[in-house]
């Protein structure tokens, strides 16, 4: 699916409790150990196919969503749930080229128990 590049855009927070999400490296670090569920969205229209969302825990690969056309607007979800450490983190990923359109990407999580 090609490289992936991290999304340095996610910026906006519009609803946190504590400081788990940090906003400058746009990393999510596990404040307690438990079940997490994370989602990462992307609405894009690119010429390049292939292309994916995948959602990082400490560096590696762990969730991923795929579109393979080119030529149109796809609506791209990224979903599932992780179990994570005390300070694992969550990094969200994406393989394309957005900039050939526009783009709009979005991400959270929170934990389950």
């Amino acid at each position: 699916a090609g490289t992936y590049v991290k999304n340095t855009n996610l910026t906006g927070v519009v609803f946190q409790t504590g400081s788990a999400y940090n906003t400058s490296t746009c990393t999510f670090t596990a404040p307690v150990t438990g079940t997490y569920f994370f989602y990462y969205c992307a609405n894009m229209y690119s010429d390049v196919s292939p292309r994916s969302l995948m959602v990082y825990v400490n560096g590696s690969g762990r969730l991923r969503a795929y579109t393979d056309s080119a030529g149109a607007w796809h609506a791209q979800v990224c979903a599932g749930v992780i179990q994570m450490s005390l300070n694992d983190y969550v990094e969200f990923y994406y393989s394309g080229d957005p900039d050939s359109g526009q783009t709009w990407h979005y991400a959270g999580g929170y934990l389950l128990g």
